[in-house]
């Protein structure tokens, strides 16, 4: 009996191996006793393993040769048309799309900066740090002057040194001064400075200076344009043997299109004379022999005169005067006690107040006319004339 349900377990265990599910009952009787043993055995299908693979990305590049330009504008050599970039500077993080930077607003500091590659959701390391000085408007040697045979100027705060270039040709010298004496003779120089700085920084160049070594006085000639007649102005000096080198103007040289030399013809352009206002102007005519001193006097032969009439009806209200005065002005207007208060000049007219007149006839009720006179000044003439103002008839 015992070997029997023995053999019967060993034969249940073997099916475990099986595919399917399997239910065995078992029912054995003794002489007293019923067994009945039951056993299920659940086994499940062989699966097929699906294959994985890893792709590890490998990483972004990290931007190199950074370098800051003498605009202050930081550039960097990046990794792909397609990659933006974190500039970071002194811890704050700033986005660029390309691969420049402008610091040329930054205060004068010294700055470190770390630049990282973005793609997509990827970003590289940080680049090593390097710092960068940034040193925006040191101050420009100013106030040129020319005093004997130095050029000087104001000296800057914390400058080592000054660079003067003299046409384009640099010479460093300590101190805010530069000798003038060894400049060619005969011959028309244009002269600027640089502040120098510990660090090798260097300020922008002052406003250019000119100067002249035509020290010989070659002569002098005069000549006049009429505004009311404008013509271009000639100036013959062929029989001189000297030949024309440049015109200065207030130690300024004259912009070429503004005058013509022909075989030392010397010719003036209209266009340029008319906007001139009226006055003298001394002209430097630069020749190999020396400097023509050439005065110019720009006039108007028109006279200015009164537009409206002299003969004014008073009917309660302001009077307005008008007159052509050309580029000159009204200077004044007098008589009977009028004050500047009591007009007003503005550009070509004068406005005399009605208060003021209502004033002068009632304080002399028998008056039959308030005369006031007027003073207009115009180029080289002056027009003196006289208002007569009367009440209705």
């Amino acid at each position: 009996m015992r070997l029997r349900i023995l053999i019967l377990f060993i034969f249940l265990f073997a099916l475990v191996g099986c595919d399917s599910l399997i239910s065995v009952t078992t029912t054995m009787t003794t002489e007293s006793t019923t067994i009945v043993t039951t056993m299920t055995t659940v086994t499940t299908e062989p699966t097929t393993a699906e294959a994985t693979t890893t792709t590890t990305l490998a990483p972004l590049p990290v931007p190199y040769d950074l370098e800051l330009d003498d605009e202050e504008l930081l550039t960097w050599t990046g990794f792909s048309p397609d990659a933006s970039y974190i500039v970071e500077v002194d811890g704050v993080e700033y986005p660029m799309a390309g691969t420049e930077f402008d610091m040329s607003t930054y205060p004068d500091a010294v700055y470190l900066i770390r630049i990282r590659t973005v793609l997509g959701y990827r970003m590289s390391e940080f680049s090593l740090p390097v710092s960068f000085t940034i040193l925006n408007h040191p101050e420009i040697p100013w106030n040129l002057l020319f005093m004997g045979n130095y050029l000087t100027w104001n000296e800057t705060q914390n400058a080592i040194g000054y660079r003067v270039s003299v046409d384009e040709v640099d010479t460093d010298v300590a101190d805010a001064a530069f000798d003038l004496t060894g400049l060619e003779a005969n011959a028309f120089h244009t002269l600027s400075v640089r502040a120098l700085y510990e660090g090798g920084f260097v300020s922008d160049a002052s406003i250019p200076v000119y100067y002249h070594t035509y020290f010989t006085d070659a002569g002098t000639a005069n000549t006049s344009f009429n505004k009311n007649a404008p013509l271009d102005v000639v100036c013959d000096f062929t029989e001189e043997t000297w030949t024309f080198e440049g015109i200065l103007f207030d130690d300024v040289p004259l912009d070429e299109a503004f005058y013509s030399v022909t075989d030392n013809i010397l010719t003036f352009l209209d266009d340029y004379l008319i906007e001139l206002p009226y006055d003298d102007y001394e002209f430097l005519v630069l020749t190999s022999e020396g400097y023509v001193t050439l005065i110019l006097d720009v006039v108007d032969d028109r006279q200015p005169f009164m537009i409206s009439s002299n003969q004014v009806i008073f009917t309660g209200s302001d009077i307005i005067l008008t007159f052509e005065v050309y580029d000159g002005a009204i200077v004044s207007v007098s008589g009977n006690d009028i004050t500047s208060a009591d007009y007003l000049i503005l550009g070509n007219t004068v406005t005399i107040s009605a208060a003021y007149v209502v004033a002068k006839f009632n304080e002399n009720p028998d008056r039959a006319v308030l005369i006031l006179g007027y003073n207009v000044s115009a180029n080289d003439y002056v027009s003196i004339g006289y208002v007569f103002i009367r009440l209705p008839a």
